[in-house]
């Protein structure tokens, strides 16, 4: 797939978040039409009614009574709320008083008026903060900060200003338009604006989730001294601090971090942490290895890491916010407000990063040398593409892996013969190697950069090289740690393969239709008679069906009196017909069974795709 213009990109960026984020000024510009023209129609109101009274005073001549009415005209009446007159006061008072019509259309024009300038300028201060944050790390990070605090001020008092006015509309837009007014309506609009102060106030004191525990083990020195000892060497040479700890795992890529970071096997790992890939050291030939050593360390010495763990909470406590205002329905113009500044902020940072990772990879090949670092990035990435390739493909499968995975020696033992095949290329040319924190610039680009001889199809017969050692060798408790950690990994991969299954299966034999009932069992909910629900679709009391093969849509009707599920379906013979289920029948289980029913629903959807 060729890469997208640069006219793509800004129109997708305009289709994507401008246009979206521009509804949040919706409601506030609606509002000061709406004003306008409702002020107009009341100054028209009473001005017909002091015309008609002029028009019946018999103590005005002709000439002064064309004078009067122009006058009115040219000063309307609701000019008088703002004049200061003393013959009009009594007038003025009994005009503009609070409550009364000019009063609520002058207020709420004002309370508009603030709105709109208030996302005016929240659009300008996203558009300056994303430049600062291009100038240097340091306005980066309070750029951010100073954008986090500002827009979670701005969508709090937004969504109470427009909501008030979301209100005031939906009672005089009927009442000036149809001399009437619809209590379901605002009673409606006022629940929904209820319902957004409540989202902000959920999304204000939301909890971030704790980010997924990172499947490691830490390496005490004694485990490993060597190596121990050539990291502290190679953090000398680079005038770098070197970590506290170092994390031994199966993952495919190499990271430092300064972030406090929770195990999946007890505790936490804090301070300076490097963390090493068991699998990939046996890839990597000593000074192939140390080139990747050095590169993460760099890090440590240019304050990459110190930088990313600074900002990291910063940036765990924004998206939650701005994912509590996107799930809160009448939220999603401020959560795209949100969205905005984070996408324009994501170019600054990305720019960041690809600068840091080429000045670290610059680092890596002064310590070993530009051959060393190059090598080392074809094998890491050769090596995490069979992988991924390698466990696609297990995944793919539509048996069940009874024998058991032994993913370490499919890939151990496949990998020569896959740097070997004419796909091979293909795959490193569009494989990213996975990276927890930091996106990295292209490998060919990396390798151009230090100047590197060695060529992206020299990946092949670099890992078809044997090695007589790797620094995996020094590591004396590692095979016991791989042998730990891939077991673990490859017992979620089966759980999570067995489940997927129940989602593929459309059951062709017993056993498949035995493997879905184990995930979608048959749900029974009591009514008069009993409603049953099942992996093919819906039984009703009286015996009527409703097959998932047939469902072309649904919908829930909440009526005053009653609440229903209302199903479309198309027949064999192509005709659509409709089935009801009475949610108020089914009483607290009712929002138990709509999320069942969604979700046997979509399990149907996703077998026919997969089918």
């Amino acid at each position: 797939m060729p890469a997208p213009t640069a006219a793509e990109l800004r129109r997708d960026f305009l289709k994507v978040l401008v246009l979206p984020a521009l509804t949040f000024l919706l409601i506030p510009l609606l509002s000061l039409g709406f004003v306008r023209y409702g002020t107009g129609r009341i100054d028209g109101d009473i001005l017909e009614a002091i015309e008609h009274a002029i028009d019946k005073d018999a103590s005005l001549a002709e000439p002064d009574r064309a004078a009067l009415k122009a006058e009115w005209r040219a000063h309307p009446p609701s000019t008088l709320c703002e004049g200061a007159d003393p013959e009009l006061a009594a007038f003025r008072a009994k005009l503009c008083a609070p409550s009364g019509d000019l009063w609520q259309f002058r207020w709420a024009g004002r309370t508009a008026l603030l709105a709109t300038l208030l996302g005016v300028a929240t659009f300008a201060a996203i558009g300056l903060l994303g430049l600062v944050a291009f100038w240097s790390r340091s306005t980066q990070y309070w750029s951010f900060v100073l954008g986090r605090r500002v827009l979670v001020a701005v969508t709090a008092i937004e969504t109470v200003l427009q909501g008030g006015l979301a209100v005031w509309l939906s009672y005089w837009g009927t009442a000036l338009f149809f001399n009437s007014y619809v209590p379901k309506l605002i009673i409606l609009v006022a629940i929904l604006a209820g319902l957004a102060v409540i989202v902000i106030v959920k999304a204000l004191f939301k909890k971030p989730a704790e980010p997924d525990a990172l499947e490691a083990e830490p390496l005490a020195e004694a485990d490993a001294p060597g190596l121990w000892r050539r990291v502290r060497e190679l953090a000398a040479q680079l005038g770098a601090e070197p970590p506290g700890t170092i994390l031994a795992g199966i993952d495919d890529n190499f990271f430092v971090t300064e972030q406090p970071t929770r195990l999946a096997s007890d505790g936490e790992a804090k301070g300076r942490t490097l963390y090493l890939s068991l699998p990939l050291l046996r890839t990597l030939a000593p000074v192939e290895a140390e080139a990747i050593f050095g590169h993460e360390l760099a890090h440590f010495h240019g304050g990459d890491t110190a930088a990313s763990a600074r900002l990291a909470p910063a940036l765990i406590r924004y998206e939650a916010y701005a994912d509590t205002l996107a799930e809160g329905g009448i939220t999603i113009p401020a959560a795209h407000v949100m969205r905005l500044f984070r996408a324009i902020f994501e170019l600054a940072l990305a720019r960041e990063r690809r600068s840091r990772e080429l000045r670290a990879d610059a680092a890596a090949a002064r310590l070993t040398s530009p051959a060393d670092l190059a090598r080392s990035l074809l094998k890491v990435t050769g090596y995490s593409s069979f992988r991924a390739r390698t466990e696609r493909q297990l995944f793919e499968q539509r048996t069940g892996h009874q024998e058991g995975l032994a993913l370490r020696s499919r890939i151990d033992g496949g990998l020569a013969g896959y740097a070997a095949s004419p796909g091979f290329a293909e795959d490193l040319a569009h494989h990213d190697v996975p990276h927890p924190f930091d996106t990295h610039p292209p490998i060919a680009e990396r390798i151009a950069a230090v100047g590197a001889a060695v060529r992206p199809e020299d990946a092949a017969a670099l890992l078809q090289e044997p090695l007589a050692r790797t620094w995996a060798d020094e590591v004396l408790t590692g095979p016991a740690v791989e042998e730990r950690l891939w077991g673990a990994y490859e017992a979620r991969f089966q759980a999570d393969h067995q489940a997927s299954l129940a989602w593929r299966y459309r059951p062709a034999n017993d056993e498949e239709r035995a493997h879905v009932l184990r995930y979608f069992p048959d749900v029974e909910y009591p009514q008069k008679g009993t409603l049953r629900l099942t992996y093919q679709g819906l039984r009703q009391p009286d015996g009527e069906e409703a097959l998932f093969s047939e469902l072309l849509g649904a919908k829930v009707d909440d009526g005053t009196f009653s609440k229903q599920l209302v199903l479309t379906l198309r027949g064999p013979d192509g005709a659509k017909r409709k089935v009801k289920v009475n949610l108020k029948a089914l009483g607290k289980r009712a929002g138990a069974f709509q999320g069942d029913f969604a979700r046997y629903w979509q399990r149907d959807q996703v077998a026919r795709q997969a089918a």
